[in-house]
């Protein structure tokens, strides 16, 4: 349990219906982005059309409607996490290397081509090979829970995000130059060994909803989720589940000092 500074109060007031009663007004999302974990709970909540959004590396966004959750068209969860940092460039853009004879450089140079080669190890290589890529952040997580989906465009143009962010370029590599006289040829940038960064984790969606159109539903959001992985997406009837639900996530909540929130009422 955290120290009771962590535990945020819900802020805002939700509405309080009884469990199955229609919804006749909505109050909107809370305006993105989410940089911090949030829970949202209210009766009836709405994402406007062609909202998007946006939640941060690595953060997870619960989103509870007891009684109702519209969705306009073209409304996206982007979840995908940060590439990452391109690496550092090589200290120095290329070294010399002398040959002492002249029979060496034109063998280097000119009677096969260019077949100035990069450092065979050594203290030199180091100054002039980049280094790899940083790791990409993790993608956030995103869970919808509703009794009910209304979603008059039958989720025209819905879409969730929750992939890793791509691993970061590898930095600048130099050259070793090849030099006797008038006559010079570089190798190629030394950049063996390196790599891109390593994408970041997939984060995760978990959508729950009741209703007669929940499973059809479901098998929509199913589609638009990135990436098309299994394992980055839990679709579940609701059924009675409403309540422990709630339960789960509020015991969640307090337990990781999410944020809490209600819904806010339409502009």
């Amino acid at each position: 349990m955290p120290p009771s500074s962590e535990v945020v109060a819900v802020e805002g007031k939700p509405a309080v219906m009884a469990l199955g009663a229609p919804c006749k007004t909505f109050r909107r999302l809370p305006a993105s982005p989410y940089l911090k974990d949030t829970l949202i709970v209210d009766a009836c909540l709405e994402i406007p059309s062609n909202t998007t959004v946006e939640v941060h590396d690595g953060v997870t966004l619960a989103i509870v409607a007891t009684n109702g959750l519209l969705l306009g068209r073209n409304v996206v969860f982007s979840a995908s996490g940060s590439g990452g940092r391109r690496g550092a460039r090589a200290q120095f853009a290329s070294i010399p290397f002398n040959p002492s004879t002249d029979a060496e450089i034109q063998a280097l140079c000119v009677e096969r081509g260019n077949q100035c080669a990069c450092p065979n190890g050594g203290a030199s290589l180091p100054s002039i090979r980049g280094q790899s890529g940083g790791g990409g952040s993790p993608g956030g997580s995103v869970r919808l829970i509703a009794s009910e989906l209304i979603s008059p465009s039958k989720l025209s143009g819905f879409g969730v995000d929750v992939s890793g962010g791509a691993g970061g370029p590898q930095g600048e590599s130099g050259t070793q130059e090849c030099a006797r006289g008038s006559i010079r040829c570089s190798s190629p940038a030394c950049a063996a060994g390196l790599s891109s960064g390593s994408a970041g984790a997939t984060g995760q969606l978990f959508v729950a909803l009741g209703g007669s159109n929940g499973a059809a539903s479901m098998q929509r959001m199913k589609a638009a989720t990135v990436p098309a992985d299994p394992s980055a997406a839990a679709f579940l009837d609701l059924g009675a589940s409403l309540t422990d639900r709630i339960s789960e996530l509020n015991a969640e909540a307090l337990q990781k000092g999410w944020q809490r929130r209600s819904g806010e009422e339409p502009y």
